[in-house]
């Protein structure tokens, strides 16, 4: 099989290649990934400090009002037992649910203590995060248009590479392209590559494996063979 076309589309796939990768190298760009990148940790960060309070407002809310009904009911107890009509049985269970109650709402002061711990400790990340979000922001649209200023910079080269390398698609074997298209989609560059010969054993060109005997069989029969380590194609000069 001709690798001829196959190889000089690849020759001008890299050239683009090496410029759109030039591009995405600006340190503007990394900074533009980098506080996009931010910013969504900063916006998850302020959601999950909103769903913390909305957590701890329910939770706040839910010991005051279990408070109050056990305020209502020690008042009840109080004046029951201040009343002095119960007999001593009935007094003594009334001290005893008097203490419990006593108890417990002691237990539920703690946790609205701590609740308040949490709460403010929330409504410091919320406004850490609201900060760290806007600056990010800001630093993104920054580097967003610095970028930009420098892909056009770049887009009439890099659209030249483009359409001479689209233009030579055409030429190429559709078995040896769809091959090609399905390495350099895994990021395999070069996807072909010119086996190399030392103390006549075969090796790729690219990652310098020697290849199997069945594969070195393939190379000098076909013309070309896949290495069984780095999956390129392997071709004879």
């Amino acid at each position: 099989m001709n690798l001829d076309a196959l190889l000089t589309y690849q020759k001008a796939d890299l050239a683009y290649k090496k410029l759109n990768d030039e591009i995405k190298k600006n340190q503007n760009y990394v900074e533009m990934r980098s506080n996009k990148k931010k910013f969504e940790a900063a916006k998850n960060a302020v959601l999950e400090s909103e769903k913390q309070a909305e957590n701890i407002v329910s939770s706040y809310e839910q010991g005051l009002k279990f408070i109050e009904q056990c305020a209502g009911e020690i008042e009840d107890l109080c004046a029951k037992l201040e009343n002095g009509d119960a007999d001593e049985e009935t007094e003594r269970s009334l001290v005893v649910r008097l203490e419990e109650l006593q108890t417990s709402v002691n237990e539920w002061k703690k946790r609205v203590d701590g609740l308040k711990v949490l709460a403010d400790k929330a409504l410091g990340d919320y406004k850490a995060a609201q900060v760290s979000g806007k600056k990010s922001r800001a630093d993104y649209a920054d580097a967003k248009a610095k970028f930009e200023a420098f892909q056009k910079g770049k887009e009439a080269e890099l659209k030249k590479l483009k359409d001479a390398r689209d233009a030579l698609a055409g030429a190429v074997d559709p078995a040896l392209m769809e091959t090609y298209l399905k390495l350099t989609g895994d990021g395999v560059y070069p996807a072909f590559a010119p086996a190399t010969e030392l103390d006549k054993n075969m090796s790729c060109g690219v990652c310098g494996m020697v290849v199997s005997s069945s594969a070195k069989t393939d190379l000098e029969n076909k013309g070309y063979c896949r290495c069984e380590t780095c999956r390129r194609i392997i071709y004879k000069l």
